[in-house]
């Protein structure tokens, strides 16, 4: 990685790690063979200027996490100036995004005063202060660094015109919460979910639709609204639900971030319900997710009311507690501590990001169910791409595989791995997926973790004993009695 020795810094610092000056130096720097390049070379490099802008995205998440942001906002401002005149003539779409989030943290012409009258405060009280402990000793020779650097760098970079045409950070409206719709290649469904956001009770949102590379045409569903609060980003190429979920994070501005899946749709008061929540909750709180009601595709419902919160982390180490992603809402800044969806996993990526989360933060929910899930159980009369990617069974077991394997330790750590083992076995030997061996394999695993486990007992059972004869059993134990 790029610039990772800055980022390690800028981390430290914003945690609250002192920096200490020595008065001799402690490393050397080697000069490369000519026509080779270091990594701190390659700042200028396309890679680079990414991994800058990158790193001080996460540094004022972390601020804004411990509500230091607005100390920080001109620092961060001039940061990203440096960067966009870094990229310019070179990477036009680099240097337009540095330029964005210097508009962004750019402060207001009554703020910069304000902080101007504080800083030139503090220098006339250090300067007496300096006087009366040394008076007639010649004052130190200062060394312009930090902010007084970045202060004085500034105007170098940016022309009068462009400074003045800077938008200043009280005139920038955030939203509420940013929504994120992965969708691709149901268009056709786009809608309803949509509908379902813009008449939400609250309105202060924004939606974020990232087309994984449709093959149809979510851009004409979104006209069809003409709402400016919803915003189409297209990815380059199909990348996967995760992929498409972590750019819409990457996108968000709001504090708050809900996901929707372009089949399912939101009663109108869940997105002030979360909020309000949210509002209400200190910052160890990092989730909020509600109850859900299922629609089968041939009418059936069925309700499932939340009811866990607090540390959640030992009980999702075992079962996902969230019925889909679409209930959910975590806090933006989760990424500083937690990172983004695992694009490896084939599925259950929600679960694992949920487990992740659930590490560092708190959990609660609203019992009440405020979505809808369409479940489509009969796949031959929708199309192929339509149906759930959670119905595809075998990349759910495979998912769950690597799943284990990535959270294996702390599964063991915390007592529950034959838990989870057995919760696979059932799933292997469900009516949708009948894979006798894989059961047996797992419920086996899971036996000899825990063998005087009732679970582990019991998934044994059902592993040992194909279904079939358990039908058969029942059907001559019925006649019999």
């Amino acid at each position: 990685m790029v610039n990772q020795d800055g980022d390690l810094m800028m981390r430290a610092l914003a945690c609250g790690i002192p920096l200490v000056e020595t008065a001799a130096g402690v490393a050397y720097y080697r000069r490369l063979p000519t026509g080779q390049v270091s990594l701190s070379g390659k700042r200028m490099t396309y890679e680079g200027l990414v991994a800058r802008i990158g790193i001080l995205d996460k540094i004022a998440r972390i601020l804004e996490e411990q509500g230091r942001i607005e100390h920080y906002c001109s620092a961060l401002a001039s940061a990203f100036a440096l960067i966009a005149a870094d990229a310019r003539g070179t990477y036009a779409g680099l240097q337009q995004e540095a330029t964005e989030r210097q508009r962004l943290y750019t402060p207001s012409a009554l703020r910069r005063g304000v902080i101007r009258l504080q800083r030139s405060l503090a220098r006339h009280k250090s300067t007496q202060a300096d006087g009366r402990e040394a008076a007639g000793q010649q004052a130190p020779e200062v060394v312009v660094s930090g902010l007084g650097h970045a202060e004085g760098v500034r105007p170098d970079i940016t022309t009068a015109g462009e400074t003045e045409a800077l938008i200043p950070v009280a005139a920038i409206v955030r939203p509420a919460v940013s929504v994120v719709i992965p969708v691709y290649n149901r268009a056709h469904l786009l809608s309803r979910s949509l509908a379902s956001v813009v008449n939400q009770t609250c309105q202060d949102f924004e939606v974020l639709v990232i087309d994984d590379c449709s093959r149809d045409d979510p851009a004409a569903v979104i006209r069809q609204f003409g709402d400016e609060r919803i915003r189409y980003v297209r990815q380059p190429y199909n990348q996967g639900v995760a992929a498409a979920r972590n750019r819409g994070l990457r996108e968000a501005r709001a504090p708050l971030v809900a996901f929707l899946d372009d089949d399912d749709e939101w009663f109108p008061e869940k997105l002030e319900a979360q909020i309000q929540l949210f509002e209400k909750a200190p910052k160890e709180l990092g989730l909020v997710y509600t109850g859900v009601e299922t629609v089968t595709d041939n009418g059936e419902v069925t309700e499932q009311v939340a009811a866990a919160r607090g540390d959640l982390y030992r009980e999702l180490l075992v079962k996902n507690l969230l019925h889909g992603g679409s209930s959910a809402m975590v806090r933006r800044n989760v990424i500083t501590r937690v990172g983004f969806f695992d694009e490896t996993l084939p599925a259950i990526e929600d679960y694992d990001y949920w487990l992740r989360i659930s590490r560092y933060y708190k959990v609660d929910c609203i019992g009440r169910p405020l979505v809808r899930y369409h479940d489509l159980r009969d796949i031959s009369t929708t199309q192929e791409a339509s149906a759930r990617r959670s119905r595809n069974i075998e990349a759910n077991l495979r998912a769950r595989e690597l799943f284990y394997e990535k959270h294996k330790r702390e599964m063991q750590a915390h007592g529950v791995a034959h838990l989870f083992l057995a919760q696979s076995a059932r799933r292997h030997v469900s009516s949708e997926w009948h894979d006798a061996a894989g059961a047996r394999r797992l419920a086996l695993k899971a036996f000899f973790m825990a063998p005087a486990s009732r679970y582990t007992q019991a998934a044994l059972g059902k592993a040992l004993v194909p279904r079939s004869k358990i039908d058969t059993y029942r059907r001559v134990f019925t006649r019999l009695s």
